[in-house]
């Protein structure tokens, strides 16, 4: 991703995909970036710390509502138990989309 190191950063696991959110100060602002395994889907700016933490609790919250966990699974699990397609191809919840665009400054880099 980016050579910088981010002031924030964590994943969230579900069957057969992992997000990653990260945060970088750049210039008078911070990026955030959203990334489905390893692609970046998603990008925003938050003005300051608050505005990231704010973003971060609210995605980290609607993806343990999806069924993501902070730890990776240790086995592999079925794709096909019923629920969403996890996989890459799967559309992204629009509340993860709203939350990210409301930083008011989505995908410029």
């Amino acid at each position: 991703m980016d050579t910088l190191s981010p002031l924030l950063q964590w994943e969230m696991y579900a069957p057969g995909t992992a997000l990653c959110f990260s945060a970088v100060a750049e210039g008078s602002g911070i990026r955030l970036v959203l990334q489905r395994d390893d692609t970046p889907i998603l990008c925003g700016a938050a003005a300051d710390t608050t505005m990231l933490l704010r973003v971060s609790q609210e995605l980290r919250d609607q993806l343990k509502e999806l069924g993501y966990v902070a730890m990776r699974p240790a086995t592999p699990m079925s794709a096909l138990e019923g629920g969403p397609c996890w996989g890459p191809a799967a559309p992204l919840q629009s509340s993860l989309v709203q939350t990210m665009l409301s930083t008011h400054a989505y995908d410029r880099w």
